[in-house]
């Protein structure tokens, strides 16, 4: 498959939050859009009914199977090596979408991000003042933010956050 570069212009909507691990957003780093993107094709894949339930990694907290790699090559050689052929044997080994595009053990993804110019009114930080950490507790329904919410493992059942409110796990 020879790769095709295309130029892509976004426009974000809502504020992008690509922070890094002290909480600073200073760039868009090309691997924090892709997560991000992967997200939101991963919720829109499974709200559309595209990937199952069971399509869902409980460890990896993603849609993701590796791929059998003895297996992938024996389909290969069967199949051909062409781009449809080789998506065709990934599909055999039901490998969900967001694997295909994205990547997994075994497959690399289909999207790569070179370089992320800004337009010359984008502003870095946190100008709009948004919580960083957003979760509130079950049984008081109070809400809470940043340094008020847990910041090691929390006790199931007891707090819902922004980052444990994923999809359901096995």
């Amino acid at each position: 498959m020879a790769k095709k570069e295309i130029e892509i212009t976004f426009r974000t909507i809502t504020p992008l939050w690509t922070g890094d691990a002290w909480r600073k957003n200073r760039e868009i780093r090309p691997s924090s859009l892709i997560g991000s993107l992967r997200f939101w094709f991963e919720v829109i894949c499974y709200f559309s009914g595209v990937c199952r339930e069971e399509d869902f990694d409980g460890n990896s907290k993603r849609f993701e199977k590796e791929v059998n790699r003895e297996n992938f090559e024996k389909c290969i050689l069967e199949n051909g090596s062409d781009f449809k052929s080789k998506i065709e044997c990934l599909k055999k080994q039901e490998i969900p979408l967001p694997s295909i595009i994205f990547g997994t053990t075994g497959w690399r993804s289909l999207i790569e991000i070179g370089d992320v110019k800004y337009l010359e009114d984008y502003c870095f930080g946190n100008k709009l003042n948004l919580p960083s950490k957003i979760c509130f507790e079950k049984h008081s329904k109070k809400l809470k933010e940043n340094d008020d919410c847990p910041k090691n493992q929390i006790k199931i059942g007891q707090y819902f956050t922004m980052e444990n409110l994923r999809f359901p796990s096995k």
